[in-house]
């Protein structure tokens, strides 16, 4: 595939270097006169116009050529490159069709098509893909993949932060109601030890193995809480919270905002960013966000005896000052290769199946493209843009390639990179996150703040997942790791 390339390349650069030495002719007739010695694959008989056209057309493939080539040398992301490879084999066929000269130009026709035909050849050897290996699926059409999406279903959650105080620097009600884990508030206390004590309502299931936040868990603890509201409204959060933490306090939230002016707008939420062992790669998107505003809104909040002060923001919402408390709706909270002993094993015999929640999108040549799940009225997806190749059909000691990205109805959070190698019934897996979150809709100044506060763009690129996948018996051993 490289010597391909590199002659793509080359072929390119001889392409712009031959007809800007037409151009330099400087007149119209002049630069097609000189163009005809090049290409005399067209009749001579032609006028100088031509091959004037012909001139400006191979120097713009020639561009081509040689920058796709480069990003396919550079990042093995072939696409562009074999669409440029397909429009060239077009073109051929087009002034084959146009000129009907016999002989030389329909013989030209296989100089333009041969680039693309050995480039398709290529690219599916190089994956370990061949369509010839990758239609060699098992007899039942059983197809391995190693990845997985999974969706936590918080319904809306408030983050506070306090000042000054001894043990705690932030409290986040969360609101669940759905069928797995149950329905009510689970609140974490983030502790100066970036600990988290975890309370929640009886009814709520609390995993704990799956949590996955800050240095770990603290305390946990199911008690009753009473009030336990935790509203949004057209005028911005309405909380009233109060239980009693392990050691007998009663601690006590109080919010109630009128915002006259309330606007939200998406953000990733940064919580890999302190993750010490992370579980998965946890990505909270908040399509509606914003912060409490200090004016008109009253909150109380206390430990004990002990009363807990806001912390402030420095940046205004809509010309107010604003609390260090942030909350969000309509959220999408995708999982990836959340804690798992077993790769999945769908059957994809067809082109679209699904498995329980999971569904699967194919190409001709049986590789996944598409990957998703559908949460409430949102669709969480990873998509492969070379197509992911079924683990059953890697050969052996070669290494595969590709690209991937996240994405929550069709707006792409991050993506990557994957490679793949088999020895023997082992296959070694890494998935590393290369694309920063790359934030749309924010007001100016949250654009301002998140491109000085680099960290709020970047952290899922310090995420990566190594695993190994035995074939023999379809077990998985996979750990994410932070670079």
């Amino acid at each position: 595939m490289r010597t391909l390339i590199l002659t793509i390349i080359a072929l390119g650069i001889f392409e712009v270097i031959s007809n800007f030495y037409h151009f330099l002719k400087g007149k119209k007739e002049s630069i097609g006169l000189s163009a005809k010695k090049q290409h005399q694959e067209l009749s001579l008989k032609l006028g100088y116009q031509h091959f004037f056209v012909k001139a400006i057309i191979m120097f713009l493939f020639g561009i081509l050529f040689f920058f796709t080539g480069l990003i396919a040398l550079n990042t093995n992301y072939y696409n562009p490159l074999k669409l440029v490879l397909f429009l060239f084999a077009m073109y051929g066929l087009a002034q084959s069709i146009f000129y009907r000269r016999p002989g030389k130009v329909w013989l030209s026709l296989i100089v333009y098509t041969l680039p693309i035909i050995l480039m398709l050849f290529c690219s599916g050897t190089v994956k370990g893909a061949t369509t010839e290996i990758l239609n060699n699926l098992s007899i039942n059409g059983q197809f391995v993949f190693p990845f997985s999406l999974s969706a936590e279903p918080i319904k809306r959650l408030l983050i506070i932060n306090f000042k000054d105080d001894p043990q705690y620097e932030s409290i986040e009600p969360q609101l669940y109601n759905d069928s797995i884990h149950g329905s009510g508030l689970r609140i974490l206390m983030y502790r100066l030890d970036k600990k988290i004590d975890v309370y929640y309502q009886q009814g709520l299931v609390f995993d704990s193995s799956n949590f996955s936040v800050g240095k770990g868990l603290g305390y946990v603890q199911e008690t009753p809480m009473s009030p336990s509201r935790f509203e949004i409204t057209e005028k911005g959060v309405d909380i009233d919270i109060a239980f009693t933490d392990y050691n007998g306090r009663q601690v006590e939230l109080f919010i109630k905002e009128n915002n006259t002016n309330r606007n939200p707008f998406p953000f990733l939420a940064p919580v890999g960013n302190d993750v010490e062992n992370p579980s998965k790669l946890f990505l909270v998107y908040m399509q509606e966000f914003d912060f409490v505003k200090r004016e008109r809104t009253e909150i109380r909040a206390k430990i004990g005896n002990r009363n807990l002060t806001p912390a402030s923001f420095p940046i205004r919402r809509n010309g107010e000052k604003t609390y260090f408390a942030r909350y969000a709706s309509k959220l999408v909270i995708g999982e990836i290769n959340k804690q798992t002993n077993t790769p999945i094993i769908p059957d994809l015999a067809r082109k679209n199946t699904t498995l329980g929640n999971q569904n699967f999108s194919l190409d001709s040549c049986n590789r996944i493209t598409k990957y998703w799940i559908d949460y409430d009225s949102e669709t969480i997806e990873l998509n492969f843009s070379e197509g992911f190749p079924n683990l059953l059909s890697l050969p052996q000691q070669k290494k595969v390639e590709g690209h991937w990205s996240y994405s929550v109805s069709k707006t792409i959070i991050t993506g990557g990179k994957y490679s793949l190698i088999r020895s023997g019934e082992l296959v070694n897996i890494t998935l590393n996150v290369t694309s920063n979150w790359i934030p749309v809709n924010l007001p100016f100044s949250f654009k301002a703040f998140t491109f000085i506060m680099s960290s709020f763009r970047t952290w899922p690129t310090t995420y990566k997942w190594e695993a190994t996948i035995d074939l023999s018996n379809m077990t998985l051993r996979g750990k994410w790791y932070k670079r």
